[in-house]
């Protein structure tokens, strides 16, 4: 493959991704996978193949060793709001009539009236291949909360409401909940080869990853039915929170495998990610918490309560037994097909799919193209565009080669659903020369 699509031997990478593309990974995404906008399944090589496809650490144009160190990425994402609309009112004064065009944005946006928030934040600590050999250590955290409408007008307009002259506000639906987990990953591509006469041969590689790893915290906050009166001007709050003071709350492994095969200037691969998968949480290390307070003019009351998970009642535990088992690694479906045009061009197409699993970034599934023009020798413009087929991503990037130092950057606008987000990544990195 060129020369820009091959891994490093050494990176430093310095990032700040708004993608909606971690979900549950421990590896993290280069900049130059930004910048093609995701399709990287057959380009990844060395210690960024496992987060990709293992199976590139058998074919034949992978690096001797790599090492990457210090990558971070971030998401931030809702399903109302574009990115235009948030930068327009950064910073200004809201007047009665922009609040009441973003509260018909958020309910126009949404029949069920939520306004949704969801972020990823995720690190590597250190990546490293040897030949056919990678692993790797990082560290991830997300949440997801929603926001009734009437709590979004309450905070707009205070108990007046948009009417001026009060209301009710019902914040039902109200609920949010992140999670804190790290690992590390260890994975082992097998090559082999089809000889063919008077044809170049195919290569072949199958590859596979164990990962391993804790959740160190887990929080669950839901309104249970909170009303706020006008006439006469009450409160009447209930909500539970769920939420553990132990350091790991879980323990979870899982298995990625795929295929891929070069043939000359093609490259393509398969790939499934937490095909096979187990998190134990550790129910008896969570109390749970309950929320209740009554005010009016006349009088205050409030009250809570906390058990632990093994004081609850029976049909307690069992809802959040129940809860719990839907908390597991996301399995995604791969296809990745890379292709090197001439000495200059090469072009990239990747497809995604998610087949399962709560623990899991935004787009269930998605298409990605990207290409890499070398217009400049040593200066690669990279570009690429993702769909979710109703919303679309655009990025772009270049790249500074410089002997064995590389650099690379990546910008962009991510949609996710009705709302967006921004992408900016950059990835300083070192291989050998003669790789």
């Amino acid at each position: 493959m060129a020369r820009g699509l091959r891994s490093t031997a050494m990176a430093i990478s310095l990032a700040f991704v708004i993608s909606g593309e971690a979900g549950g990974q421990l590896a993290m995404p280069s900049a130059r996978s930004q910048a093609l906008a995701g399709s990287f399944t057959a380009r990844a090589r060395g210690h960024e193949a496992p987060t990709w496809n293992p199976a590139n650490l058998g074919l034949p144009d992978r690096p001797r060793w790599s090492i990457g160190l210090a990558g971070v990425t971030g998401t931030l994402t809702n399903n109302s709001l574009t990115y235009g609309q948030i930068t327009d009112l950064y910073g200004k004064f809201l007047d009665d009539a922009a609040k009441s065009e973003l509260l018909a944005e958020v309910r126009s946006a949404n029949p069920d009236g939520l306004l949704t928030l969801d972020f990823e934040l995720g690190g590597s600590f250190l990546g490293f291949s040897l030949g056919r050999f990678a692993f790797g250590l990082g560290t991830s955290a997300a949440g997801k909360g929603d926001l009734s409408s009437d709590a979004l007008e309450l905070i707009l307009f205070g108990n007046v409401g948009e009417s001026g002259e009060g209301k009710d506000f019902d914040l039902s639906g109200s609920n949010g909940h992140a999670w804190w987990m790290s690992g590390g990953y260890l994975s082992y591509a097998q090559p082999f080869s089809i000889s063919r006469e008077d044809a170049s041969p195919i290569d072949l590689s199958i590859g596979a990853s164990f990962k391993y790893g804790a959740a160190h915290r887990y929080l669950r906050f839901d309104d249970l039915g909170t009303i706020i009166r006008s006439d006469p001007l009450g409160l009447d709050a209930r909500g539970e929170l769920l939420d553990s003071e132990t350091k790991d709350v879980g323990r979870y492994w899982a298995f990625d495998v795929g295929v891929a095969a070069q043939w000359e200037n093609l490259v393509a691969g398969l790939t499934l990610q937490n095909v096979v998968s187990d998190f134990a949480w550790s129910l008896g290390d969570f109390n749970l918490t309950r929320y209740a307070a009554i005010a009016n003019y006349g009088r205050t009351v409030t009250a809570d309560s906390t058990a632990a998970f093994y004081e609850l009642s029976e049909d307690e535990r069992q809802r959040l037994e129940d809860s719990f088992d839907r908390l597991d690694l996301p399995t995604r479906l791969r296809v990745g097909v890379a292709y090197e045009v001439g000495a200059k061009v090469s072009l990239s197409l990747d497809y995604r799919d998610y087949l399962g699993g709560r623990l899991r970034s935004l787009w269930e599934r998605s298409l990605a193209v990207g290409g890499e023009f070398y217009w400049v020798r040593r200066l690669p413009l990279r570009a690429g565009v993702s769909t979710d087929f109703d919303q679309m991503a655009l990025a772009a990037g270049a790249g500074l080669e410089l002997g064995v130092f590389h650099a690379d950057l990546a910008v962009g606008r991510w949609g996710v659903v009705n709302g967006e987000g921004a992408t900016v990544a950059l990835s300083v990195s070192f291989w050998p020369s003669n790789y």
